[in-house]
């Protein structure tokens, strides 16, 4: 298992990105972070919990601008579940409790976080960050645990 330290990319977003994109931006990094990761390892995909619809970045236009230029194909098997669906799943696999255990909610979420982003402004967005050298920096820093 890896723990990579994402405060530092999201701290880069929050500083010189605008906040409309910034859950666009958080998920684009996790997904160059898993793909990155997935190439290590030599997995075939990324998978993901995203469900249609749930949370602004999950809304079907937003799912496109975040995989954009990820090379790992990237699988949402919940992808057309209701959240009545997915609680049920959570049950029968086990997964329910740890689901709502009390956590800290995101600080670094917009007031009004874009449904619908453009990718040519989320690409000229991202720029800002050096996002090669960022997300390398990131997971050759990751904690590994062997389970």
């Amino acid at each position: 298992m890896y723990v990579l330290d994402h405060g530092k990319g999201l701290s880069a977003i929050k500083k010189e990105c605008r906040s409309v994109y910034t859950c666009i931006l958080c998920k684009r990094l996790l997904l160059k972070y898993g793909s990155l990761l997935a190439e290590k390892e030599k997995a075939d995909a990324i998978v993901t919990g995203d469900s249609l619809g749930q949370v602004a970045s999950q809304t079907l236009r937003n799912m496109m601008v975040e995989q954009h230029g990820i090379k790992t194909p990237v699988l949402r098997p919940l992808i057309g579940f209701d959240k009545e669906e997915i609680v049920g799943l959570a049950k029968e696999i086990g997964t329910y409790d740890l689901s709502i255990k009390q956590s800290v909610p995101c600080s670094a979420v917009p007031k009004h976080p874009s449904t619908r982003a453009d990718l040519k402004r989320v690409l000229f967005e991202e720029k800002k960050l050096q996002v090669n050298a960022l997300v390398e920096s990131i997971v050759d820093g990751a904690k590994v645990f062997k389970l």
